[in-house]
């Protein structure tokens, strides 16, 4: 027998908000607290096996924020793009709490939190926002953030020798962020500007996911699966595939 759709019409849904937010679709799982509109804590490890780490994570924030997980009231989670792995095995763990507690799930785009965490941190830079994720080969997962944070260009895969598409390159300033700008140099044109050192993180996707239960923006548990990009789906094609992006 499938397992019951638990939808926001069949929760008691809270004002006061307390968000556990899972990251892990590249090489690092992060998890964090978000209360309302406040982070509160976050925290990050670094490993290949990193499956083993979600629960004492999990722990360990919750324990730092003081808050039970008894008390959680939504997960948050990515949709991708991102790792098979990371993607699968945190969707996993999701659905088990959410189900059990009977709370909803709230993903969003990795690449959307990942643009969205530097614009927020550097608002002296005023220009659109673009962040690549590295899917190997000279390709990319790519997406474009204007300077209030809404998302212009939708999700679709770039390749690094056919460039980007000429319309991205007519924005007057483009910030670049991600593991895929920083690792093809060539993704970057002349009105670009490259800002190292970001990534998914929980303490990006949290924020959003607020936004997104402001909203009621949850996915369906029974349903749910993150979406999966192939690389070989390029610019070449005029319409690569597309993964929803902003919140409803």
């Amino acid at each position: 027998m499938p397992p019951p759709r638990i939808s926001a019409r069949t929760m008691a849904l809270p004002k006061q908000i307390t968000i556990l937010a899972i990251e892990s679709t590249t090489d690092t799982i992060s998890v964090a607290i978000q209360k309302a509109e406040k982070l509160v804590t976050t925290t990050t490890h670094h490993h290949a096996r990193k499956g083993y780490y979600h629960l004492p994570l999990i722990k360990e924030v919750c324990q730092k924020a003081q808050t039970p997980i008894t008390t959680i009231d939504a997960i948050a989670i990515s949709k991708g793009p991102g790792s098979y792995t990371g993607l699968r095995q945190t969707t996993a763990l999701a659905k088990g709490i959410a189900f059990a507690r009977n709370i909803p799930i709230i993903a969003i785009n990795t690449l959307l939190y990942i643009a969205d965490l530097a614009r927020r941190q550097n608002p002296h830079l005023q220009g659109h926002w673009c962040s690549i994720l590295d899917a190997r080969r000279g390709a990319g997962y790519a997406l474009i953030l204007d300077a209030n944070g809404h998302c212009v260009e939708d999700t679709t895969v770039v390749h690094a020798e056919q460039g980007l598409p000429e319309r991205w390159q007519a924005y007057p300033h483009i910030y670049f962020v991600g593991d895929g700008a920083e690792n093809n140099p060539k993704f970057i044109p002349a009105n670009g500007m490259l800002l190292s050192g970001y990534k998914p993180q929980a303490q990006g996707l949290a924020p959003l996911a607020y936004q997104a239960w402001q909203k009621r923006a949850f996915a369906d548990l029974a349903t749910f699966e993150p979406t999966y990009l192939s690389a070989r789906q390029g610019w070449g094609n005029h319409h690569a595939t597309h993964i929803a992006t902003q919140i409803p």
